[in-house]
């Protein structure tokens, strides 16, 4: 019974879903393999930040945001040089210095920062789920053709859980956060009351919430696919 329903939790290979999302996967593993190759730029635009600002500015200081944001948003109208001279000299400044356009100009500024800030959101998101997803997808038995799980090294080990948690891009920033909330917690919560936290509050929530999810969302999403795959 244990291995039937741990079968019921794989997803097969070839489902569009598993499909589309390997899809997803590389085009996001491509744009963070561009922003490594890209670090010199990076690098460059903050020290020609740090002149302009006339103060020390640190590569760890500079995120893609910032770099994108520079490159990508466009000035907005108020900062303009013919709508200034004309606002100082107090004549007609031309028409797209006017409201409404000088509105939409600013509208469209704001969409595209909120695209930049969404699209690495996004890749970020899909690196660090591509772990656990990998890790349900199952693999089709050579002689019989049926649902089986991965070995247990290759699941696990190589290319499994392990290789993905030590060269995904997203757990260095998840263990930098991880060892700040450690320490937070060991010096101003006391290592004490974060155990009695933890076995009281934390981890029952954590199984109920997991418990849950696997239940009424993703063994009924995988149900649904693989049904959808073996109808097809």
């Amino acid at each position: 019974a244990k291995k039937r329903r741990r079968r019921q939790m794989l997803l097969y290979p070839n489902t569009r879903w598993a499909v589309m999302w390997k899809y997803i996967f590389v085009a996001c593993l491509i744009a963070e393999l561009t922003q490594k190759m890209m670090k010199p730029k990076l690098t460059h635009f903050a020290e020609e930040v740090a002149a302009a600002e006339r103060r020390k500015l640190r590569i760890e200081d500079m995120d893609w945001q910032s770099y994108l944001s520079a490159k990508m948003l466009p000035t907005q109208v108020a900062e303009w040089d013919e709508c200034g001279k004309a606002l100082q000299a107090g004549e007609t400044m031309p028409w797209y210095c006017q409201r409404p356009w000088s509105d939409i100009h600013l509208v469209y500024i704001k969409a595209l920062e909120l695209v930049i800030v969404e699209s690495l959101a996004f890749i970020s998101f899909v690196m660090f789920c591509d772990v656990f997803v990998s890790f349900f997808v199952g693999e089709l038995d050579e002689l019989t053709g049926e649902l089986v799980p991965k070995l247990w090294f290759k699941r696990w080990i190589v290319p499994g859980v392990a290789i993905q948690l030590l060269l995904n891009p997203r757990m260095i920033e998840i263990s930098a956060a991880t060892r700040a909330l450690i320490r937070h917690t060991y010096h101003d919560v006391g290592p004490i009351t974060a155990y009695r936290w933890l076995s009281a509050l934390f981890i029952p929530l954590f199984v109920f919430i997991s418990d849950r999810f696997n239940a009424h969302v993703w063994r009924r999403f995988v149900r649904e696919e693989n049904e959808r795959y073996r109808g097809t």
